[in-house]
């Protein structure tokens, strides 16, 4: 069985306003399962190539996403249930920018939309701290359109990047209800209407990574997933899409949506490293930020 390994951030970074470090932490995994579940909220734009209005083969769809809290799943870890992540200064943000690859269905439901990696972007790049601009999703102060959304994630400190790489990465949506592959139909929408489910499994952007922690191979839900190589995968979540009714004009976005992304810690860093790798962060940003 192939072993994917993957260091992942500790996420340990400096707040420009405050003599101490913030952090946050991932609680440890359990052999093959998840110890560690962050959750998010989202928005989600759609970058229509092929000008049919329509939700099809070669068009992309962008998204920002700013997690909220970490969840720790085993309470025998002995830690904290829930972290609450400070939104305010985008301890945890991230962009994604995924192409469809197909379509398997007319938009009703059950209809199957597959993606893969735009050009040479990857699918997920994450940041942490770091930035000068609050991505503020509900607000909507400094998040006006898919380009200022865009740079309130990417001048924060690069954190990791994650795409389909081998043969048990998958990135699909399945649909619930009709109209979910009309942008115009969930923009109309109010949050309450859910049109489906996106479900991933990903691995590491070699190069990309700049932390302390090791992360795991988890065991996908074959089935849900197709295993088509070894049943494992690096980071694994799902999402749900609901309808973007009410989002301010000019935004652009057509739907919202809240990620659950699951990471299995096998090393945590002692303790005294935490401040070294909260430095090391700070230098990353003065330094200069990677290109996005």
């Amino acid at each position: 069985m192939k072993t994917k390994h993957l260091l992942m951030a500790s996420a340990i970074a400096f707040s420009l306003g405050s003599a101490g470090a913030s952090a946050f932490y991932l609680p440890p995994g359990d052999g093959t399962t998840a110890g560690a579940k962050a959750e998010d909220q989202l928005l989600d734009w759609h970058i229509d190539n092929d000008g049919d209005g329509l939700i099809s083969v070669g068009d992309v769809l962008f998204s920002v996403l700013e997690f909220g809290s970490i969840e720790d799943v085993y309470a025998a870890n002995g830690l904290d249930p829930v972290q609450n992540l400070d939104e305010a200064n985008d301890e945890l943000v991230a962009i994604s920018t995924i192409e469809v690859t197909g379509v398997t269905g007319l938009g009703a439901a059950g209809t199957r939309v597959d993606f893969g990696q735009f050009g040479t972007t990857s699918m997920v790049q994450m940041f942490s701290f770091g930035s000068t601009t609050d991505l503020d999703i509900g607000t909507f102060v400094n998040c006006t359109t898919m380009a200022t959304c865009s740079a309130a994630v990417t001048d924060g400190t690069p954190w990791l990047e994650l795409t389909v790489l081998d043969a048990d990465d998958e990135w699909f949506f399945i649909s619930d209800i009709g109209g979910a592959l009309d942008p115009s139909q969930i923009a109309a929408a109010n949050s309450s209407t859910d049109f489906g489910t996106v479900n991933f499994s990903l691995s590491e952007v070699a190069g990309t990574n700049f932390t302390g922690l090791t992360f795991g191979d988890q065991d996908l839900t074959c089935g849900l997933f197709a295993c088509a190589g070894d049943g494992l995968a690096l980071v694994t979540g799902n999402a749900n899409v609901v309808g973007g009714g009410g989002l301010p004009a000019g935004l652009g976005a057509f739907a919202r949506g809240d990620t659950d992304v699951n990471f299995n810690v096998t090393t945590v860093p002692e303790p005294g490293s935490l401040m070294l790798l909260g430095i090391g962060f700070l230098g990353m940003g003065l330094l200069g930020r990677r290109k996005s």
